[in-house]
């Protein structure tokens, strides 16, 4: 992840298959600068669909994988919804997953 301005709009490029550790790097990257209720992970899709949501219905398979439940689903997680429940949140740092042409499609399709 490139040296940032906590506050600023990054955009991490991430290749097809390591989305997971992407999001470990970044959310640790925000939990530097900000607190575990200062963070929310959004996507276009809701529990069933979203990276996340794919993720936490499985057992973790690596180490880095069992961190990244630990952010998202521990004593202390990061919030995670989808974008249309997470319309009026408030919060200091926003990451934002599933932005793909597919969910580009699927949010025309709705007219989203």
């Amino acid at each position: 992840m490139p040296d940032h301005t906590p506050g600023s709009l990054d955009v991490v490029p991430v290749a097809e298959g390591s989305e997971l550790p992407a999001l470990l790097t970044v959310l640790k990257a925000h939990l530097e600068h900000f607190g575990h209720d200062e963070v929310v992970v959004l996507s276009p899709f809701g529990e069933q669909s979203s990276l996340v949501g794919r993720f936490l219905a499985r057992e973790p398979a690596t180490k880095e994988e069992r961190q990244l439940r630990e952010l998202l689903a521990g004593e202390r997680a990061v919030a995670w919804r989808s974008i249309f429940t997470g319309k009026g949140l408030d919060a200091a740092a926003v990451v934002l997953t599933d932005i793909t042409p597919d969910a580009a499609a699927w949010a025309d399709e709705r007219r989203l």
